[in-house]
């Protein structure tokens, strides 16, 4: 059919560029021969150069006036060379308003305003359009595309449930019950059924892993239930507030709150129980290679069907464990010994090497040994309603029983106490009395109403020996004794100037500043500056003396007490009945004192004057006698 105007173009060509790039000079090689400088474009750093001026041209070789660096975009574009196909060129995108294609449509881009249909269609880079009705099955049945870019809203009708991108809320959304799917036979599955959750379902029984340095779970408004870091703590909330953390030693359990006390419940749902039956348990596991498993156990045990329940502590080794501790829901604590060791109970120090023990002995009704002891530095007491009654200190062997509560001896709260140390020197007995009782005092009964046989009612002993004692006698009163034998002595004298001797001592008739009495006596040092073995002590010696009492006269009436006990004794003065004077209260006007220096009065016994004495009086027996004789 005839036209008017340019033919119609059966094919189509596309100017062909060599980029330069790189290389340096004035003269460089073209991939296609050219005949004129007018038939190619040289471009240097997207500058268009002038034919013949700028660069010449010769077959495949192209001259310039000047250096080209290689540090310039050098490049040329052939206008004379025309490489022509039927396809439309795959570097360039096809544009039109609508085409019809009754073959393939091969190319790299596409864009249509219009509707574009077709047998089929590949394209490697983006189409931009808008695909006819025609054009869906090949695409999405027979049609390749290697990348689609979709501009608005997208929707995927399945045959139940549906899925759609929604471009305006950014998001993927899927309908109630329609699945995201991973995996060959579906097995990982997630969706979402109103009125029960949404689900993560590994359908195959297999793995669910979760990979992160850190994990959170929290609730849709922000409130925190799970964190789990790697390396570090996983940690569980109750309310927003850390209840359980993980750590490198263990686990730990938290309060979360103030006022509040953390704490472990174990629930037995269990009804109708009986005795016997085990309520709850925590399991101790050693990984020991004699011996793997439980090798201690705490568990509750029901006593009774009431609900009853103790607490029984099993220990033992891996292969097995054996009650030893329980508590019974009345509070009693049992004990289950091992036969070879009956001790029971071990109180250890904080440097776990000294201890107390008390034990149990196995006895009958009428026979055998119950007993609690001590054993090393340490010592033992009872006590009653919150006050020492018995007490055992022992490093120094001393048993104090107590009214009053206090530990320590030699004070007046205490009735009696065995293996008082004096100067840290062990041994002893104190017992304090008070004048104002008549039956405060030490008292010594000797039960033998026959009078038949004289024993020492008081031993004293040193040296291995009897060193004396004093007796009861029968009802003719109370004998002192002392060792005299003289296989004891030896380098005997006889007694020289007896009456010389008396008649250096003092005696004196005196009252003493304490008790105001008036006596007859001597003064110790001028005694011991004659007689010193019957003299102890030094002249004005002094001792300092710790928590003491002073009269109002400033005289010491009382030492070794503690100053909250003296003001006990004050507040309760007034109470004669209760506090009767010279018992629990002291003098009007009485001070204390932490530390008073006072006397350390010397010492005299009377009975070794005794001997001088008797040699004086012989002395003057004979003198009579001989003036008699005259």
């Amino acid at each position: 059919m005839p036209y008017v105007g340019n033919p119609l173009a059966d094919a189509f060509s596309s100017r062909v560029k060599q980029d330069l790039t790189g290389q340096s000079g004035t003269s460089f090689t073209l991939t296609h021969a050219v005949s004129h400088a007018n038939d190619l474009s040289v471009y240097i750093n997207h500058v268009r150069q002038e034919p013949t001026t700028a660069y010449s041209v010769n077959g495949t070789t192209l001259t310039t006036t000047g250096s080209v660096a290689g540090t310039d975009d050098f490049y040329i574009i052939y206008d004379e060379l025309a490489v022509q196909s039927i396809s439309h060129p795959t570097d360039q995108a096809l544009t039109a308003t609508s085409g019809t294609f009754t073959s393939g449509l091969v190319g790299t881009t596409a864009t249509f305003s219009g509707a574009v249909s077709g047998t089929t269609g590949t394209f490697s880079g983006a189409i931009s359009g808008t695909l006819g009705t025609a054009a869906q099955t090949n695409i999405t049945s027979v049609g390749t595309l290697s990348g689609l870019t979709v501009d608005g809203d997208v929707g995927f009708t399945g045959a139940n449930y549906n899925i759609s991108w929604d471009k305006s809320d950014n998001a993927l959304e899927f309908q109630d019950n329609a699945k995201l799917t991973f995996g060959a036979g579906n097995d990982l599955q997630i969706y979402h059924t109103p009125g029960t959750g949404t689900f993560i379902d590994e359908a195959n029984d297999g793995d669910l892993f979760i990979r992160s340095s850190r994990v959170t779970i929290h609730k849709y408004t922000g409130e925190t239930m799970i964190n789990a870091a790697a390396d570090g703590a996983v940690s569980l909330y109750y309310d927003d507030s850390k209840k359980f953390q993980t750590s490198n030693t263990g686990v730990e359990i938290y309060n979360g709150s103030t006022g509040s006390s953390p704490n472990i419940t174990l629930k037995d749902m269990n009804s109708g129980v009986v005795s016997g039956d085990v309520g709850g348990y925590i399991d101790f596991y050693t990984n020991d290679g004699n011996a793997q498993g439980t090798s201690a156990r705490i568990q509750a045990k029901y006593e009774n069907a009431a609900g009853g329940t103790g607490i029984a502590f099993e220990v033992g080794t891996g292969a097995g464990t054996t009650e030893r501790v329980r508590i019974n829901n009345f509070g009693q604590m049992q004990f289950s010994v091992n036969s070879s060791d009956r001790t029971a109970l071990y109180f250890k120090d904080s440097g776990n090497s000294n201890y107390a023990v008390s034990g149990y002995e196995s006895a009958t009704y009428n026979g055998g040994t119950n007993m609690w002891y001590t054993q090393n530095s340490t010592h033992f007491g009872i006590k009653t309603s919150g006050s020492m009654g018995f007490f055992m200190k022992h490093d120094t062997r001393q048993v104090t029983l107590s009214y009053s509560g206090q530990n320590y001896p030699g004070d007046t709260s205490k009735q009696l106490t065995v293996g008082y140390s004096l100067g840290n020197n062990k041994g002893g007995i104190y017992m304090p009395t008070y004048s104002y009782y008549s039956d405060v005092q030490f008292r010594v009964v000797n039960n033998d109403t026959n009078n038949g046989r004289q024993h020492d009612d008081f031993f004293f002993q040193r040296n291995g020996t009897r060193h004396g004692g004093i007796r009861i006698i029968g009802g003719s009163g109370v004998s002192y004794q002392s060792i005299s034998d003289y296989r004891e002595k030896t380098d005997e004298k006889p007694i020289e100037d007896a009456i010389g001797t008396i008649k250096k001592l003092k005696p004196y008739n005196f009252m003493w500043k304490k008790s105001g009495v008036r006596q007859d006596g001597f003064f110790a040092h001028e005694v011991d500056e004659i007689l010193d073995y019957a003299v102890s002590g030094k002249k004005d010696a002094t001792k300092t003396y710790e928590g003491v009492v002073l009269n109002k006269e400033g005289n010491m009436i009382a030492s070794e007490i503690k100053k909250e006990d003296f003001d006990k004794r004050l507040d309760d003065g007034d109470d004669e009945e209760a506090s009767p004077k010279g018992e629990t209260t002291y003098p009007e006007g009485s001070t204390w004192k932490e530390t008073y220096e006072d006397i350390e009065p010397q010492q005299m016994d009377p009975a070794k004057l005794v001997p001088v004495l008797t040699a004086a009086l012989q002395e003057a027996i004979k003198r009579i006698e001989v003036l008699e004789s005259k």
